[in-house]
């Protein structure tokens, strides 16, 4: 069982590296009227970037809010292996945040036709051991069929609430901000809507 305290856990480096509450890491580049087909009428087009002060990208956010989470509510106690789905970035990040928490290993379900190059990188990383399945399985339903094991534990950032509250009290803010503290109309892509979201929540509040 671990022992660890919030404190030691957020003292960790990577953590202090990727804590998002410690990171500006969202910025705006507004589009010059050249390239803004509406600026004639007055109105601003910009472009979120979201892997400023050295977070290397979005889901690192998700990863931290997920785990964290986890941790507060005692869900990693006794957990030795985490069991993650992911196509690539939240499995970067997992991996790397994992040891921080105590979690010796991370299991990475990826599909096979994430490209080797960047299933080797992860694979890289110490705590990381990546899993393929055959083409055409169901990535999920392996992932959660492994999680069954003793001492592992399934991170599904698709249904986390962790994910959702990273990014309302942290990327909202942020985008907020760095936009002037106005934003009429955002767009955001959607993979696991934890961004889309907290940040749709957070403006909704201010708005």
């Amino acid at each position: 069982m671990s022992t660890l305290t919030v404190e030691q856990v957020l003292a960790h480096p990577i953590v202090a590296a990727l804590d998002p509450n410690r990171r500006a890491y969202v910025g705006v580049r507004w589009l010059s009227p050249r390239l803004n087909p509406w600026a004639g009428k007055g109105i601003r087009l910009g472009i979120a970037v979201t892997f400023l002060d050295g977070l290397p990208h979005i889901k690192a956010v998700a990863a931290y809010g997920m785990l964290m989470d986890e941790f507060r509510h005692g869900r990693l106690a006794n957990i030795s292996t985490l069991v993650v789905p992911s196509s690539g970035n939240t499995a970067d990040a997992v991996a790397r945040l994992a040891p921080a928490f105590g979690i010796r290993q991370v299991k990475l379900f990826m599909s096979s036709d994430v490209p080797a190059t960047k299933r080797n990188l992860i694979a890289a990383i110490a705590s990381s051991r990546v899993i393929s399945p055959e083409a055409g399985s169901n990535v999920e339903a392996a992932a959660c069929e492994e999680a069954r094991l003793p001492g592992h534990y399934l991170l599904d950032q698709y249904g986390h609430a962790g994910n959702v509250a990273i990014h309302e009290s942290c990327t909202g803010p942020r985008l907020l901000e760095a936009a002037g503290g106005r934003i009429d109309v955002v767009a955001i892509g959607m993979g696991s809507s934890g961004t889309v979201t907290g940040v749709a929540r957070h403006l909704k509040v201010v708005s």
